[in-house]
Protein backbone atom coordinates (compact mmCIF):
# COMPACT_ATOMS: atom_id res chain seq x y z
CA UNK A 1 0.00 0.00 0.00
CA UNK A 2 2.67 2.26 0.40
CA UNK A 3 4.12 1.74 -3.00
CA UNK A 4 0.63 2.66 -3.69
CA UNK A 5 0.78 6.01 -2.38
CA UNK A 6 3.95 6.70 -3.50
CA UNK A 7 2.69 6.33 -7.31
CA UNK A 8 -0.60 8.18 -6.68
CA UNK A 9 1.39 10.86 -5.40
CA UNK A 10 3.64 11.52 -8.40
CA UNK A 11 0.76 10.93 -11.10
CA UNK A 12 -1.95 12.91 -9.17
CA UNK A 13 -1.64 16.27 -11.47
CA UNK A 14 -1.36 13.51 -14.90
CA UNK A 15 -4.82 12.47 -12.97
CA UNK A 16 -6.14 15.80 -12.51
CA UNK A 17 -5.74 16.92 -15.70
CA UNK A 18 -7.38 14.24 -17.57
CA UNK A 19 -11.07 14.70 -18.61
CA UNK A 20 -13.82 13.91 -15.91
CA UNK A 21 -14.95 10.30 -17.58
CA UNK A 22 -11.35 9.12 -17.90
CA UNK A 23 -10.42 9.90 -14.27
CA UNK A 24 -13.95 8.47 -12.83
CA UNK A 25 -13.00 5.46 -14.75
CA UNK A 26 -9.16 4.95 -13.90
CA UNK A 27 -10.67 5.47 -10.26
CA UNK A 28 -12.99 2.51 -10.90
CA UNK A 29 -10.11 0.10 -12.29
CA UNK A 30 -7.43 1.24 -9.80
CA UNK A 31 -10.13 0.28 -6.84
CA UNK A 32 -11.15 -2.90 -8.71
CA UNK A 33 -7.76 -3.60 -8.99
CA UNK A 34 -6.66 -2.86 -5.77
CA UNK A 35 -9.88 -4.39 -4.09
CA UNK A 36 -8.68 -7.75 -5.23
CA UNK A 37 -4.53 -7.31 -4.95
CA UNK A 38 -5.22 -6.20 -1.51
CA UNK A 39 -8.12 -6.42 -0.20
CA UNK A 40 -9.01 -9.50 -1.21
CA UNK A 41 -5.12 -10.78 -0.49
CA UNK A 42 -5.67 -10.05 3.25
CA UNK A 43 -8.91 -11.59 3.28
CA UNK A 44 -7.86 -15.26 1.78
CA UNK A 45 -4.78 -15.02 3.71
CA UNK A 46 -6.34 -14.50 7.45
CA UNK A 47 -9.26 -17.58 5.91
CA UNK A 48 -6.31 -19.92 4.79
CA UNK A 49 -4.56 -19.17 8.09
CA UNK A 50 -7.89 -19.64 10.42
CA UNK A 51 -8.84 -22.86 8.53
CA UNK A 52 -5.90 -24.34 7.40
CA UNK A 53 -6.57 -26.50 3.93
CA UNK A 54 -7.37 -26.53 0.70
CA UNK A 55 -11.25 -25.65 0.84
CA UNK A 56 -14.02 -25.10 -1.69
CA UNK A 57 -14.38 -21.71 0.24
CA UNK A 58 -11.15 -20.57 -0.16
CA UNK A 59 -10.88 -21.32 -3.70
CA UNK A 60 -13.54 -19.50 -4.13
CA UNK A 61 -12.09 -16.44 -2.02
CA UNK A 62 -8.82 -16.87 -4.55
CA UNK A 63 -11.09 -16.68 -7.85
CA UNK A 64 -12.77 -13.44 -6.28
CA UNK A 65 -9.56 -12.13 -5.75
CA UNK A 66 -8.35 -13.13 -9.22
CA UNK A 67 -11.64 -11.86 -10.84
CA UNK A 68 -11.49 -8.44 -9.50
CA UNK A 69 -7.74 -7.85 -10.50
CA UNK A 70 -8.72 -9.27 -13.57
CA UNK A 71 -12.12 -6.57 -14.18
CA UNK A 72 -9.80 -3.99 -13.00
CA UNK A 73 -7.77 -4.34 -15.58
CA UNK A 74 -9.98 -4.55 -18.44
CA UNK A 75 -12.02 -1.65 -17.08
CA UNK A 76 -8.16 0.39 -17.40
CA UNK A 77 -7.91 -1.07 -21.13
CA UNK A 78 -11.63 -0.06 -21.64
CA UNK A 79 -10.96 3.48 -20.30
CA UNK A 80 -7.57 3.93 -22.27
CA UNK A 81 -8.96 3.04 -25.66
CA UNK A 82 -12.32 5.35 -24.86
CA UNK A 83 -9.55 8.36 -23.94
CA UNK A 84 -7.83 7.59 -27.47
CA UNK A 85 -11.28 7.26 -29.21
CA UNK A 86 -12.18 10.86 -27.61
CA UNK A 87 -9.31 12.33 -28.52
CA UNK A 88 -6.89 10.89 -30.91
CA UNK A 89 -7.94 11.75 -34.93
CA UNK A 90 -6.58 8.48 -36.07
CA UNK A 91 -4.69 5.10 -34.64
CA UNK A 92 -3.50 2.76 -36.88
CA UNK A 93 -1.91 -0.50 -36.01
CA UNK A 94 0.52 -2.55 -38.20
CA UNK A 95 1.27 -5.81 -37.43
CA UNK A 96 4.24 -7.43 -39.43
CA UNK A 97 6.26 -10.46 -38.72
CA UNK A 98 10.16 -10.46 -37.45
CA UNK A 99 11.33 -11.39 -40.97
CA UNK A 100 10.37 -8.91 -42.92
Amino acid sequence: MILVVIFAAFYWRFLLILPSKTRRVFGTAASLYLGGAVGMELLGGWYHEQYRGDMVSYRFLVMVEESLEMTGIVVFVYSLLDYMRANAYEVLFCFRSLTD
